[in-house]
C-alpha cells in the first residue's frame, strides 16, 4: 500500500512538473511572440510609391518641392500610407510635380547630355508659348487701331453718326481740301494669363505704348500705328520676358454708307511688320491680314459688327505653338454705343477669338468683354478710357487709355 501511495504522489508530482513546463515554454512563446511584435514595429520600413493597398490606412498628405532642370521649382502632392500591424510607410502622388514644360522635375543630373537637352526643349517651348501671348495681345490692339477714327465720326456733322449727338457743331474738318486727319496716343497696362493644357502656359504683365495716324478722303481711309508692347513674366515665368517693336498700316474704302445705303460697310487690308527681342535673340515677324466692317445707327444707339483675320507668320524659319510657321487669328467683335451727354459717349463690346489649327489638347480660344468711356468736350480733342477682361479661355484684362486730335 504504502508503495503505491507514493507511486500515485509521483504520478501528481509528474504532472505537476508536465503542467509548470507547459506554462513556462507557453509564457516564453508568448513572450518571444511580443517581443518579436514589438521589435517588427521598431524596424517598420519605408517602402517608397504604395503598390497593393490592401491592409494599409491613409495617414497624411505631404507637399513635396522640386528643382527642375532649368533651375525653376514646382511642387508635389503625396498621400502617406501606413500598413496595420507592421508600421510600414509608403506614399501614391496625388498631384505630379512639373516643369512648365511638361519635362519631369525628376530629371538625373547624372546625364548632363539629358539635361541639356531638356533645357533646351523647355526653352524652345518658352519661346514658342510667349511668341503666341504676344500675338493674341497684338490681335486685340489691331482691332482697336480704327477706334479713335470710327468714333470722332459722331462729331463729324457731315457723318449720318452724328444723329447719336448735337455736338457736331465741335468738329472742324480739315484745312486741306476733303481731307480729314487725326491722331492720338494710347497706353495700356493689363494681366494675361494662358493655360494651353494643364502644365503649359504663361501669366505676364503686358505694358503698351502706341502711336495713332488716321487719314481719310471720302471713302477711302488708312490707319497707321507705330508701337511698343512688353511682356514681363510673372510667377514661375519670371525673366521670361520680351520687347516687341512694330509698324501696323490698315488702308481701307468705305462701300456703303448709311446716309445713301441704310448701313455702313467698309473692307480694309492690314500689314504689320514687327522684331520681338527675347534674351539672347531677336525675331522678325510679318503679319497679312483682312478686316470687314459694318454699323447702323439708329435712335436708342449705335450697332457695329466687326471681323479681322490675321496671318502672323515669323521670317525666321522657327516653328510655332501650332507645329507650322505662323499662327493664324480670327476675331469677331460686336459692340453698342451710346451717347450719355452731348460730349460723353459709352461703348460696350463683345468679341471672340481664336486661334487656327491649334493642337486639338490645347486652349485655342477666349470670350472678351470691355467697356469705354469717349469725351468730346474739347474742341477737335477727345479722351477715352477702355477696360477689358476675359469672360472664358485665355484670360487677359486691363486699361488702355487713349488722348487724341482731330483736324
Amino acid at each position: 500500500m504504502e508503495k503505491l501511495t507514493m507511486g500515485r504522489k509521483l504520478i501528481k508530482t509528474g504532472a505537476g512538473c508536465t503542467f509548470l513546463a507547459t506554462f513556462c515554454i507557453t509564457s516564453f512563446v508568448a513572450a518571444n511572440d511580443v517581443f518579436a511584435t514589438t521589435h517588427t514595429h521598431h524596424t517598420a520600413t519605408y517602402i517608397g510609391e504604395c503598390g497593393d493597398l490592401g491592409g494599409w490606412y491613409q495617414t497624411y498628405t505631404k507637399t513635396i518641392n522640386l528643382t527642375c532642370s532649368t533651375g525653376s521649382t514646382t511642387q508635389e502632392q503625396q498621400q502617406w500610407y501606413k500598413e496595420t500591424g507592421t508600421g510600414n510607410t509608403c506614399y501614391v502622388v496625388t498631384n505630379e510635380g512639373t516643369c512648365s514644360t511638361n519635362t519631369s522635375a525628376h530629371t538625373s543630373l547624372d546625364d548632363p547630355e539629358q539635361m541639356r537637352i531638356d533645357q533646351l526643349e523647355e526653352q524652345r517651348a518658352a519661346d514658342r508659348t510667349l511668341a503666341f501671348e504676344l500675338t493674341q495681345e497684338r490681335q486685340r490692339k489691331r482691332k482697336e487701331a480704327a477706334k479713335t477714327r470710327r468714333a470722332f465720326e459722331k462729331w463729324n456733322t457731315s457723318s449720318p453718326a452724328s444723329q447719336l449727338s448735337s455736338a457736331g457743331i465741335l468738329y472742324e474738318p480739315s484745312d486741306l481740301p476733303e481731307w480729314n486727319f487725326n491722331t492720338s496716343i494710347q497706353g495700356s497696362v493689363k494681366e494675361s494669363e494662358m493655360e494651353l493644357t494643364p502644365t503649359l502656359g504663361r501669366e505676364s504683365d503686358v505694358k503698351s505704348l502706341a502711336v495713332n495716324f488716321s487719314a481719310d478722303k471720302g471713302n477711302f481711309y488708312i490707319d497707321n500705328q507705330v508701337y511698343y508692347t512688353s511682356l514681363e513674366g510673372t510667377g514661375i515665368y519670371d525673366s521670361q520676358d520680351t520687347e516687341s517693336f512694330g509698324l501696323l498700316l490698315i488702308p481701307g474704302y468705305q462701300f456703303l454708307n448709311q446716309e445713301e445705303n441704310g448701313i455702313d460697310f467698309a473692307l480694309a487690308g492690314l500689314l504689320e511688320i514687327s522684331t520681338n527681342d527675347y534674351e539672347n535673340r531677336t525675331q522678325t515677324r510679318l503679319v497679312p491680314g483682312l478686316s470687314i466692317y459694318a454699323g447702323l445707327t439708329t435712335p436708342v444707339g449705335g450697332f457695329t459688327l466687326s471681323n479681322l483675320f490675321t496671318h502672323d507668320r515669323n521670317l525666321n524659319g522657327d516653328e510655332e505653338i501650332t507645329g507650322e510657321k505662323y499662327i493664324n487669328m480670327n476675331t469677331m467683335e460686336f459692340q453698342y454705343i451710346l451717347p450719355l451727354t452731348e460730349s460723353l459717349f459709352f461703348t460696350t463690346g463683345l468679341d471672340y477669338t481664336v486661334a487656327l489649327d491649334m493642337p486639338n489638347y490645347m486652349e485655342d480660344s477666349s470670350t472678351g468683354i470691355s467697356f469705354a468711356l469717349d469725351y468730346y468736350g474739347w474742341e477737335n480733342y477727345n479722351l477715352g478710357l477702355m477696360y477689358v477682361d476675359s469672360l472664358d479661355g485665355l484670360k487677359n484684362r486691363g486699361f488702355t487709355l487713349t488722348f487724341g486730335h482731330s483736324w
